[in-house]
């Protein structure tokens, strides 16, 4: 039997090799060629003649001139797969692999993937797929889960956070060099894959096929090959009491960047049967960033690296160790804020071993993986936010009023290790109920762990006061009192003893003699050291069947779970089914009922073991600021997460797929009902404590409607898509009252404008809610890939995506009067908080070039590569209505290789 099995591989092979495109219509292309082989196993017996006219007829073999193919094909499942040709001929920009799925339907990116800051940085992209928030796809890299367990949601977060550490869905980011395919799954996504509600991108190592003998590759991108427009719409302050007219403030300078990535990749066979793949990628970008008007030079790196052996016919018929090394360190500074470097540490490292074995009726592949992934941050653990005024005059004097800001917000170290063990069951073809029945079953078993430690107490101060006459008891940390260049006793007889304040030269010449102006922190909060262990458990079983006439095809699949988090066994019914009018595969029209459970982050077990922040206050009397109190009348808060159900989303799709013109023209819609979603729920007080409960009762709805054309012709490939998307989630909490939230969690929303006086608090949740109500309503996007001639080759994309509403981050604090009860007697009424604003952005068409020329010598290949972005230089409108900052225009990445 494994005989006929291998006959099997290398036919398909030869097939490929001799110009099979998948790119035209074919009969049941969601099911891999390995799986098509084994119906005409069952269909030809030992005959291999019979075997190889049965592989003919299931695929509609084009001989094309060219060796283009598309990521699409007509099937069941809401797939797109980007195979390794495809992802050397993209447009590459940092490498990661997420990157380069933003062009794909129901993908969308974040707010700032075109700020200028983001130019600089080299994190993987944020993605939403089918509408769910970034964390919600599940993300795979050699068949084991790379999804952060570590908060990913923080990935919302800034990166100076004050109880968190900004995170990232990805455990670490995969270089595209690394990569032998990608295959994104936006709807009908299949019983194997679970733990997500949005989409899922399984990501493929390269196989040793796809790997060159030695290759050599070298990436750069710099600030001075690229073109800014400065945009200034901010309202600038009049000059008073020492600060700074506009005429006196510098403006942002052009980023002054250098990104680097150097890869290195190479295959060897030390002995018959085995066979070692190495890859190492390593990025780097060196920024200059304007802080309080002067160059501050920080860094970034991110190493992605893969070492691969695999043996074949030992005790297995093939075994695979996957060992993959990519750290990620990040050097950040908090704009205008003063003694603020901070440092990230995150990625990490995974081991798999893969087996596979074949026996009479049945295949078996089994997986086992750990990994080890951090999200850690090293930073100044006190964050004072001072008035703007003689003493403390760093601060940039924009706002309703300025203020010098200095430290940051303490040392966090968040750790992840996950072990998991994967069996896949893929049983021969089989007749049933008159079809051909295709069956897979699997387990998977997973031990999650998850630490977090703040290492050092942090004091966060908030409400600045100003008084001329303090005596500040030698609290020199968070108080400051007023002095002069001259005694004001002497000062003032030249003035007769007396200041007029209402002369102004009179107080041009007092501002001229202030030294240093009083002032004190009636307020902080205490972080006190933590040191939390969780763990999470995972049990999963599904079936994947795929049942087929000869015009009607059916996938129906379940995946049951068990997750510790929510304590639920919860059951996926996956069920797809196609309809082929004239039985040709030229036609399908499909439709797809499929619920997806959501993980269950550690997150939760993390936030209901933390420890509540101490509120302290101090008052001042007759000019001697107090020693800090502790607050028995402001809140503490802590978290239940006992008693949830599952969130998840339920899904139907509809679907037209026809060949037309040599190519595949599509319609197709996806709704999903987002139900069972977390969201804050009651309080109750207990022991002086205020427990936040969270209930089910989130929802959100998501629709789509695309159409898209996809056509393969000689040297060229063409793929256009238009989609229009709605997103809808429960907004009850956006105009209650945030008497109970924590003071950390709270930001101002300004309707409008940065000048508008319309504003209000809102938790950071509810404002993460809002903006998944900011759907891109609009998206267009034609991409064609174009072989010119033997060494020549482009990659052109034309990107538009419509105006829509978002809520952005100003960087700047607005200060704010609030009713809180702190103590009896004291007066606490103000405090700071982080502005954002509503904007509306205007539609964008960008263009994108890439091209390749690559120059074959004997064995040896040198190519040449230039990436143009934004070829035309149109605005991107990233900086909005009460902002100032540069726009990023036409940018540029080079490239040059070399391989063996």
């Amino acid at each position: 039997m494994k005989v006929i099995r291998n006959y099997a591989a290398q036919s398909i092979a030869l097939l490929l090799l001799n110009g099979a495109v998948f790119a035209a219509p074919q009969a049941s292309t969601d099911n891999p060629p390995e799986s098509i082989s084994k119906k005409c196993l069952a269909q030809s017996g030992d005959d291999k003649q019979k075997f190889k006219q049965c592989l003919e007829q299931r695929f509609e073999i084009i001989t094309v001139i060219g060796k283009r193919a598309l990521p699409v094909s007509i099937g069941l499942t809401g797939k797109y797969v980007l195979d390794r040709d495809f992802i050397s001929d993209s447009a590459k920009g940092n490498g990661n692999i997420t990157d380069m799925l933003s062009n794909l339907p129901g993908v969308q990116t974040s707010e700032s993937a075109l700020n200028v800051s983001q130019q600089a940085e080299i994190r993987s992209q944020l993605i939403s797929v089918s509408g769910a928030e970034p964390w919600q796809t599940g993300f795979f890299f050699d068949g084991a889960s790379n999804n952060s367990l570590l908060d990913p949601d923080a990935s919302n977060l800034s990166v100076a956070a004050i109880n968190d550490v900004q995170g990232h869905p990805q455990s670490f980011f995969i270089n595209q060099a690394l990569v032998g395919e990608v295959t994104l799954y936006e709807s009908n996504v299949p019983a194997k894959f679970g733990q997500f509600s949005g989409g899922v991108v399984d990501v493929k190592p390269r196989s040793y096929f796809q790997s060159p003998i030695f290759r050599l590759n070298y990436r750069t991108s710099r600030s001075e090959f690229n073109k800014y427009t400065l945009i200034d719409e901010r309202n600038y302050n009049d000059a008073n009491d020492g600060s700074q007219d506009e005429s006196n403030i510098e403006l942002p300078r052009a980023p002054s960047f250098a990104k680097e990535t150097l890869s290195l990749m190479g295959k060897v066979t030390p002995f018959e049967n085995h066979e070692l793949i190495m890859s190492l990628s390593r990025t780097t970008s060196l920024i200059d960033q304007i802080s309080l008007q002067k160059l501050i030079e920080t860094e970034r790196e991110s190493i992605s690296s893969s070492i691969q052996y695999q043996i074949k016919n030992t005790l297995f018929d093939e075994i695979r160790f996957h060992a993959s090394y990519s750290p990620y360190t990040g050097q950040h500074i908090i704009t205008d804020v003063l003694n603020s470097e901070l440092t990230n540490e995150g990625g990490g490292a995974s081991f798999v071993v893969n087996t596979k074995e074949a026996f009479e009726s049945f295949d078996w592949r089994s997986r086992f993986s750990y990994s080890f992934s951090e999200n850690s941050r090293s930073a100044p653990n006190i964050y004072r936010p001072w008035y703007r005024a003689a003493g403390k005059s760093w601060g940039i004097d924009v706002n309703d009023v300025p203020f010098s800001i200095e430290g940051g917000y303490g040392n966090i170290e968040k750790n992840q290790n996950i072990i998991r063990f994967d069996n896949d069951f893929n049983l021969d073809p089989m007749s049933f109920l008159r079809g051909n029945l295709l069956l897979d079953l699997g387990v998977s078993l997973e031990q999650a762990e998850l630490s977090r430690n703040r290492t050092q107490t942090g004091l966060i101060y908030n409400s600045p006061f100003r008084d001329a006459n303090l005596n500040c008891r030698e609290q020199l940390v968070d108080c400051i009192e007023q002095s002069y260049v001259t005694a004001l006793a002497i000062f003032v007889q030249q003035f007769g003893g007396q200041i007029d304040f209402s002369d102004p030269v009179q107080i041009a010449a007092y501002r001229d003699n202030l030294l240093t102006r009083g002032q004190f922190f009636r307020y902080r909060r205490v972080y006190p050291v933590e040191d939390i262990d969780v763990s999470k458990q995972l049990i999963a079983v599904y079936s994947d069947g795929r049942l087929e006439y000869e015009r009607v095809r059916i996938n129906l699949g379940a995946r049951i779970e068990y997750d510790s988090i929510f304590e639920n066994i919860n059951i996926s019914p996956r069920f797809s089914i196609g309809f082929d009018p004239f039985a040709d595969n030229d036609y399908l029209l499909s439709l797809g009922f499929n619920r997806y459970y959501a993980s269950g982050p550690l997150t939760y077990l993390i936030r209901e073991q933390q420890r509540p922040y101490l509120t302290q206050y101090r008052a001042l009397s007759k000019g001697d600021v107090g020693d800090w109190l502790v607050s028995t009348q402001a809140q503490r808060f802590s978290y239940d997460y006992n008693d949830l159900a599952t969130p998840y989303n339920d899904e139907i799709s509809l679907g037209w797929q026809q060949s037309a013109f040599g190519g595949i023209f599509s319609l197709k819609t996806v709704h999903r009902k987002q139900k069972d979603q977390v969201t804050r729920g009651e309080t109750k007080l207990v022991d002086g404590i205020t427990i936040i409960s969270q209930d089910n009762l989130g929802y959100g709805e998501y629709e789509r409607y695309t159409a898209s054309y996809n056509i393969a012709f000689k040297n060229h490939a063409v793929w256009f898509h238009v989609s229009h998307t709605d997103n809808k989630s429960s907004a009850s909490s956006y105009d209650e009252s945030v008497q109970n939230i924590p003071e950390d969690e709270l930001v101002i929303l300004r309707a409008g404008n940065a000048q508008s006086n319309i504003s209000r608090l809102i938790s950071q949740q509810d404002l993460s809610l809002r903006n998944l109500d900011y759907s891109r309503p609009i998206n267009a996007n034609l991409s064609v890939q174009s072989d010119w001639s033997e060494h020549f080759s482009t990659n052109l994309n034309i990107s538009y995506v419509g105006n829509y509403d978002a809520a952005v981050y100003t960087g700047l604090l607005q200060e704010i009067d609030r009713d809180i009860r702190i103590c009896g007697k004291c007066e606490i009424d103000s405090f700071l908080y982080p502005l954002y604003i509503e904007v509306q952005r205007p539609a964008i068409t960008l263009l994108n070039l890439a091209a390749q020329y690559n120059l074959a010598l004997g064995k040896h290949n040198v190519g040449i590569g230039l990436e143009i972005n934004n070829l035309l230089d149109a605005r991107t409108f990233s900086v909005t209505s009460g902002q100032t900052g540069l726009e990023v225009g036409r940018s540029f990445w080079l490239e040059v290789s070399y391989e063996l």
